[in-house]
């Protein structure tokens, strides 16, 4: 089992640069909801039935990958009754069905609005990349969930289409949420902004929630460097969705692991653009245990004098001795310039057997 947690560390970062995708190998997936919902008080709600399927081929030097999905969607009209289905693919899940599309608004007051968190849990309903391996050490990729990511963060669990997604520490269940990269409306998951943004406390479900950039190639076309030698380096740079020559905006990442126990990330997201974030990380690994540290430094340098937003965290994944049950605490605590919001802090642990 301690070999486990050593690897797990390890994987971070000596795993190729060919694997960090969504799925994780060549491999077909599919996934199947049926969604049921109890209101505290009304009848049993039916939203219906969603099935989503994956693939990934990596033929030669390239790596191609997607997923689309087909829904079967109840729709409730005023009174609370099914009024008919909807067949297609579909963006909605039970988490959005559940906080972004109520069935009788009326009978709430006007300032009751679950509609706040529903960008929040919309997914995508299909994703497409291509990567060129072009030669043993680079990539480039284009497509609308590359997923290139460095360093630890506050772990938001799975995918929004699967079957254990929920709310979780620090934020909702999103994987940082790919369907941000829309400045403008260059798709049909526009959200306003070239990245995740939700520094304002009560914009998620959970006070005080801060992104984390370690994630620099999302929406995106990118290219990385991932080294072979003794010493691990991955050096990456981004394009966000929504890119204009008016209003630049790049990301940038670089991983370094100068020893087999150390690795050390950074991400500049939006650099030259004045809603900037910053991210760092640490992983340090030793025979019986795993320490995460990560920082978030969110709208750095933007005029407001009350936006910007701070993270800090850590986690630590060890074993039980003589036992097959490692355990993963986790802390973060988040600080905001708006002088109305205090800190926010939480706490969980997560059980690996």
């Amino acid at each position: 089992m301690r070999k486990i947690v050593l690897c797990a560390a390890a994987v971070l970062g000596l795993c190729s640069a060919t694997f960090a995708q969504v799925l994780p190998k060549n491999m077909m997936k599919n996934t199947s909801w049926i969604g049921f919902g109890k209101p505290l008080s009304g009848d049993p709600m039916f939203y219906g039935l969603t099935d989503t399927f994956q693939a990934r081929f990596d033929i030669g030097s390239f790596t191609i990958e997607g997923m689309l999905n087909w829904s079967l969607l109840a729709n409730y009209d005023n009174e609370g009754d099914v009024d008919n289905f909807s067949f297609g693919t579909s963006n909605r899940n039970p988490l959005s069905l559940h906080y972004g599309y109520n069935y009788n608004t009326s009978k709430y007051p006007a300032f009751f609005n679950n509609a706040a968190n529903v960008s929040n849990v919309i997914q995508d309903s299909y994703y497409v990349n291509f990567l060129w391996h072009f030669s043993r050490n680079f990539d480039f990729g284009v497509g609308t969930k590359l997923n290139w990511q460095v360093g630890p963060a506050p772990r938001y669990g799975s995918w929004l289409w699967e079957s254990d997604a929920h709310v979780r520490q620090g934020g909702f269940s999103t994987k940082y949420d790919d369907r941000s990269g829309s400045y403008a409306s260059t798709s049909t998951e526009a959200v306003g902004s070239y990245k995740f943004s939700v520094d304002v406390p009560g914009s998620a479900d959970v006070v005080g929630f801060v992104p984390y950039a370690n994630k620099y190639a999302k929406r995106a076309l990118g290219i990385r460097f991932v080294s072979d030698g003794n010493i691990g380096v991955e050096l990456g740079a981004a394009i966000p969705n929504g890119f204009n020559t008016d209003n630049p905006a790049f990301n940038f990442a670089a991983k370094i692991i100068p020893v087999d126990w150390l690795e050390i990330s950074a991400v500049m997201e939006g650099a030259f653009e004045s809603q900037a974030n910053f991210y760092a990380g640490s992983t340090i690994g030793a025979d019986n245990f795993v320490l995460d540290l990560y920082l978030a430094m969110d709208s750095l340098f933007t005029d407001a004098e009350d936006d910007e937003a701070y993270g800090l965290g850590a986690a630590i994944t060890f074993e039980i001795p003589r036992t097959e049950i490692s355990l993963r605490p986790e802390v973060g605590f988040n600080f905001f310039e708006n002088s109305d919001y205090t800190m926010a802090w939480y706490a969980c642990r997560r059980p690996f057997i």
